[in-house]
């Protein structure tokens, strides 16, 4: 539901005729970059290894299968909706040897997908300066496999895999400014906070953009955003940040 939402948004930006415009209503869409960078613990509720990771946005570049991010909005007077999308793919191959008597290969693969819409008011909008409050949910799903194979003889091998599937809703609430600098550059920070129970979320945005014309803009920034999860069978902590770079259309 939240995914149809967040693409619908979307879609109605595109298609939004230019009477709308007339009538009140702005849309806006943008598809976006982040170069982030992971650290993040796994640990077994019942007990069992804690699994550390580390990664720079090169380490995750190196094991990436695909990405897409998309943000969009729609406004009419101080009333405004956004909607943002994120997926990505992952997966990773390597071997364990050690003191093992023959070679493990093991093959792991990651997918991460979060879908958020919020509507709200612009508490303050006036030339120059919008504050908006804002309030939603944001969606995740993570699903996870990993697969490991011991080559015993030439025709004969022994394997095993496990899989695991994460999915939630949060509620959340947030605030979004834009100031303009000139007419040409302005900032936009945005801050949401979400979760309840043994869930907490969590990210701030800020960019720097240059209005190429009334229609097209391009943005520059940096995004930090934090997930602490638990159920009755795992933890989960996990810290993504680093720069990024988008290009928005107006309607």
């Amino acid at each position: 539901m939240i995914r149809t939402v967040t693409l619908g948004l979307a879609l109605a930006a595109l298609a939004a005729p230019a009477a709308h415009a007339a009538d009140g209503w702005r849309f806006q869409l943008t598809p976006y970059g982040w170069a982030a960078g992971s650290a993040s613990e796994i640990q077994p509720r019942a007990g069992g290894p804690r699994l550390e990771s580390d990664m720079s946005f090169g380490d995750i570049l190196d094991r990436l299968n695909g990405a897409f991010f998309l943000t969009g909005s729609a406004r009419y007077d101080r009333f405004v909706v956004i909607g943002d999308f994120t997926w990505v793919s992952l997966s990773d191959s390597g071997s364990i040897t050690g003191k093992l008597p023959v070679p493990v290969s093991v093959d792991g693969d990651l997918t991460q997908t979060s879908e958020s819409i919020a509507a709200g008011y612009s508490v303050v909008s006036r030339p120059g300066l919008t504050v908006d409050v804002v309030g939603g949910v944001r969606a995740w799903q993570i699903d996870a496999s990993v697969s490991a194979e011991a080559r015993i003889a030439p025709y004969y091998s022994l394997g095993a895999s496990a899989s695991r599937s994460l999915s939630w809703v949060d509620p959340i609430v947030g605030l979004r400014m834009r100031a303009a600098l000139s007419p040409k550059w302005s900032i936009t920070g945005y801050g949401d906070v979400g979760g309840y129970d043994d869930r907490t979320t969590w990210q701030l945005l800020g960019t720097v953009n240059y209005r190429i014309s009334d229609r097209f803009s391009i943005s520059a920034g940096y995004r930090q955003m934090s997930i602490e999860y638990e159920d009755s069978e795992t933890s989960l902590d996990v810290d993504m940040g680093g720069p990024l770079v988008g290009a928005t259309l107006r309607f």
